[in-house]
C-alpha cells in the first residue's frame, strides 16, 4: 500500500485497492507515537495468508455466469442441511415437574383434582374514588 497505513480487515485478494486518492489533501504532521499506535493496532490482524482463503459465493456466481455464457443450464445450488435441534415436549416436562413436586411433598403423584378453598373476605370498606372537580379557568381578555 505504498506509504499509506490502512487499518481494515481484508478477506479476499480482490478487496485490496490502490491507495491513490485516499490521502488527505493538505499536509498532515503525524507523530512517531501515532505511527507506533497504528502499527500496534494492525499487528494482531496482519500476516493472514489470503491465498488459502476461498470466496465460495464468488466461485458459485462465476460458475453460474460461465454456464449462462456457454448456453447451458446453471448448476443447482446445494441445499445446506440445518443441524437437527432437540425437540422438547413442554407439556410432558410440565407434568413430570408437577408429579415430582407432589411426590416431594408426600402427596400421591396422581392424587386427583386439587381442593379448592374459599378465601375469606377482607372485611374492610372498599375505597371509593374521590370526585375531582375541574378547575375553572380565567377568561382571557383581548388587549
Amino acid at each position: 500500500m505504498d506509504d499509506t497505513i490502512v487499518l481494515q480487515s481484508m478477506h479476499w485478494p480482490d478487496e485490496v485497492r490502490s491507495a491513490e486518492g485516499l490521502g488527505p489533501k493538505a499536509s498532515v504532521e503525524i507523530s512517531d507515537a501515532e505511527v507506533d499506535e497504528a502499527l500496534a493496532l494492525m499487528e494482531p490482524t496482519g500476516g493472514m495468508d489470503l491465498s488459502s482463503e476461498r470466496d465460495s459465493y464468488r466461485d458459485a456466481l462465476e460458475e453460474v455466469i460461465r454456464a449462462k455464457a456457454e448456453g447451458r443450464e446453471p448448476p443447482e445450488a446445494e441445499a445446506e442441511e440445518a443441524p437437527a435441534g432437540k425437540v422438547v415436549d413442554l407439556m410432558s416436562a410440565l407434568k413430570d415437574s408437577v408429579r415430582a413436586a407432589r411426590e416431594s411433598c408426600g402427596e400421591e403423584a396422581d392424587g386427583g383434582p386439587a381442593e379448592v378453598h374459599e378465601m375469606a373476605s377482607r372485611g374492610g370498606k372498599s375505597a371509593t374514588p374521590k370526585k375531582v372537580s375541574a378547575k375553572k379557568t380565567t377568561r382571557k381578555r383581548a388587549s
